[in-house]
């Protein structure tokens, strides 16, 4: 989790989590469920635009109750008029161009909100704002910035996050 001044950055939340080795359904059960409430309490306290950054899902394909409450806290989310930029992960997609994902289904619903971005591959996600994403799952890099850009002041200081690899940084 990183707050900047106008966007918090969440990664690798793995909702949906299907753990067979070492857990009982019920501590599985526990720990998708905690997952869930996890992102509720993450979404109440946000009071800023979000990048979901890629692995909101733990899989392709995750059971059907933890993307309908998922979807359930982006959208209550959404109705207080923030905006939300979805970047996929390497857990999210699928190999296999012919089958929806979960990040897919529930991207594809939220971004019936016009304040809902989409970013599979990457690209500008607020040009106003240099910030461009060079998605997870081609280079495993995203960089936040742009040419001019004050980062110290405008955003927040630089850092490395991570699995992703994650960096900001001022470009020039």
């Amino acid at each position: 989790l990183l707050l900047c001044m106008k966007y918090t950055i969440l990664n690798d939340l793995h909702i949906g989590t299907l753990r067979a080795s070492g857990t009982s359904p019920q501590s599985a059960k526990a720990l998708r469920q905690y997952a869930t409430d996890c992102l509720a309490k993450m979404l109440k306290d946000i009071d800023n635009d979000l990048i979901i950054l890629g692995d909101l899902f733990d899989g392709f394909q995750v059971p059907l109750s933890d993307a309908l409450v998922t979807l359930k806290h982006f959208t209550s989310w959404l109705n207080k008029g923030h905006k939300l930029y979805l970047v996929p992960g390497n857990h999210d997609l699928s190999n296999d161009s012919s089958k929806l994902s979960t990040f897919e289904f529930v991207s594809s619903v939220l971004a019936e909100n016009p304040n809902v971005k989409y970013h599979r591959g990457g690209g500008w996600l607020c040009e106003s704002d240099s910030i461009y994403c060079i998605s997870h799952l081609l280079h495993h890099l995203v960089l936040l910035g742009g040419e001019g850009t004050d980062l110290t002041n405008k955003l927040c200081e630089p850092r490395l996050l991570g699995e992703f690899g994650v960096v900001i940084e001022e470009m020039g």
